[in-house]
Order: structure tokens, then sequence, then C-alpha cells
């Protein structure tokens, strides 16, 4: 996804300093949570093309694309990032975005839930690299990224993909 791996650690502890724009839009200042219709009712007014439209822009894509969960909220902590816009490319989103996703996919495991949060995206992707199961067709094309441009648009039903991993076997797993 083109998200660097290697980088400062992206870690959201309880006590990860704030930001006032945190505190202008948090839901409960005990849990933290910024509602995504808050932020698309601020993308979509007079916001202006700031430092301010920037962090309600990656928080917005941090909730609803990176790290979404069933809650519609993305974690306020997440500002403290967002301090200094420059900094932003030292960190190792791709890393926080595949232990995000790990922890989602342990969770539905262990806890039958019926949402899995994370990059669904991400995973898809991963799955078309590695495993020999409703794989669309590879194109021979010069467009290496993002990297959905390397398979032709599929129309795989969910029925034809669930019986495919019924009879998925170690060699067909790359």
């Amino acid at each position: 996804m083109g998200l660097p791996v290697i980088g400062k650690p992206v870690t959201i502890g309880k006590d990860e300093a704030s930001l006032d724009l945190e505190d202008e839009y948090v839901n409960s200042p005990s849990k933290r949570k910024i509602a995504i219709s808050t932020l698309e009712g601020e993308l979509d007014g007079e916001i202006g093309e700031g430092a301010k439209f920037i962090r309600m822009f990656l928080l917005y894509a941090f909730g609803v694309f990176l790290f979404p969960n069933s809650g519609r909220v993305v974690n306020g902590r997440y500002m403290s990032y967002l301090k200094n816009l420059d900094a932003i490319k030292e960190y190792a989103w791709g890393l926080a975005l595949l232990e995000h996703l790990t922890i989602c996919i342990t969770e539905r495991k262990d806890h039958h839930k019926t949402y899995i949060g994370g990059c669904l995206i991400f995973l898809q992707i991963w799955s078309f690299e590695h495993l020999d199961v409703a794989r669309p067709k590879f194109q021979l094309n010069s467009l290496t990224f993002p990297r959905t441009c390397r398979w032709e648009e599929s129309k795989t039903t969910t029925s034809k993909i669930k019986d495919e991993f019924e009879r998925l076997t170690k060699n067909k797993v790359n």
C-alpha cells in the first residue's frame, strides 16, 4: 500500500499527548473517540486547506480506511502523531496497519465477532498475492502502484470463494 514499515513505532497508549483539536472533537473524554460523522461534517464544511484540514483528512483516513472498527469512530490519540505534519513520514504506518488488522482478526476469531475491523483492502491484496483462491487474472502492465492495478476486474461470487477456500491446500499458498 506504499506505507512505510520501518520507522518510529505507532503506539496508541492511554497517556498519549493531546492536541486542542482533539479536545474539540472527542465524544467522551475518557474514551477519546472522534465520530467519523463529525470528521465528515468538518471536511464538508468551510475548514479550508491548512493544517487543520490535513489533520481532519488524515484522521478520517485512519478511521475509515487504515484502522477502521465497528463503531464508526477513530481513536483521538492518533492526534498526537499529527502535531508535526512533517514528521508523519517518520512513522511505520504499514506496520501499525498490519498490527491493527492482526488484532481485529484475532478478536473476530476468539470472540466470535460478526465484524472484522482493520484494513480489509490490504488483506484482499495480500490474499491475491499469496493465496490461489478467487485470484483475479494478473495483468501485465507498467502499473505497479497502487497494487490493485496488477489484477483485472473480477466478478467472483461469495459461494465460489467459499468453495475454493474449502479446497485450499498448502501447495496453493505462496
